[in-house]
């Protein structure tokens, strides 16, 4: 699902323009953006939480020439989703 189908759904469901959807969602995606840079978590009840993880640097191996390559470490977003329950769900 895209932002924009978000927004659309999101409209459909509440009967707010889509365009004061936007307008309300775009800080929250901005807001998340900014603290994961910081590689704080963000966690949002009974949905899930965003975080920052290192990859360690391993060993790769180039397709074309079967050659080994060393992958540098990396930063990765990463999400786990909060664990539903049946009351979550009511």
């Amino acid at each position: 699902m895209t932002k924009r189908e978000i927004i659309m759904a999101a409209s459909k469901k509440s009967g707010i323009p889509q365009v004061v959807i936007q307008q309300c969602i775009a800080p929250v995606f901005e807001s998340i953006l900014d603290a994961l840079s910081e590689e704080k978590k963000v966690t949002i009840r009974s949905f899930g939480t965003f975080y920052v993880k290192e990859t360690k640097e391993r060993i790769g191996r180039n397709p074309q020439t079967g050659e080994d390559i060393i992958v540098e470490p990396k930063k990765v977003i990463k999400f786990r989703a909060t664990a539903q329950t049946e009351k979550q769900n009511r």
